[in-house]
């Protein structure tokens, strides 16, 4: 059975836990002061489904013979006009993993090309998401997808 990308449902929170751990060790290993280190957390799993009960979030699932090795979590955002910004409406990834292993086979092109999928559905033609500059995998991924970069976020200490 070859790898199948499905909506993810509240039932589904234990899955994608446990699959962006992967993505958590990777941002804890990099900024240690910033990311706490994967941990097997009940209430995080909570947290994931009665987000995944909000109608402006939504999320894809990959299995691999059954098997959950990636996932997608996004939000829809509708922006109302203001005095200075146009009225805008944007699918926002928040989070997005796969497992190491399943890597390079394009099961994240997938689970992109879904998310994109889902806002034609609804008219909404942006799609948005945040990266770290030290993920130059990710980069080059989301560059190979077609998103460029919008705005840059500078850091550093305060002496």
């Amino acid at each position: 059975m070859p790898v199948h990308i499905e909506e993810a449902s509240p039932a589904d929170a234990a899955a994608i836990a446990a699959l962006s751990s992967d993505v958590q060790k990777l941002h804890s290993d990099a900024y240690p002061w910033r990311f706490k280190q994967p941990v097997d957390d009940k209430a995080f799993t909570e947290e994931l489904a009665v987000l995944l009960q909000n109608p402006n979030y939504f999320a894809y699932l990959a299995r691999d013979h059954d098997a959950p090795v990636g996932y997608i979590l996004a939000e829809i955002i509708r922006r109302p006009e203001t005095r200075r910004l146009f009225a805008h409406e944007m699918i926002y990834v928040h989070h997005m993993s796969v497992r190491p292993r399943s890597q390079r086979k394009g099961i994240g092109g997938s689970l992109l090309d879904a998310c994109k999928a889902k806002g034609r559905s609804l008219g909404i033609s942006m799609l948005a998401l945040d990266t770290w500059s030290f993920n130059d995998p990710a980069l080059a991924f989301f560059r190979k997808s077609g998103l460029t970069p919008l705005s840059v976020r500078l850091s550093g200490k305060i002496d």
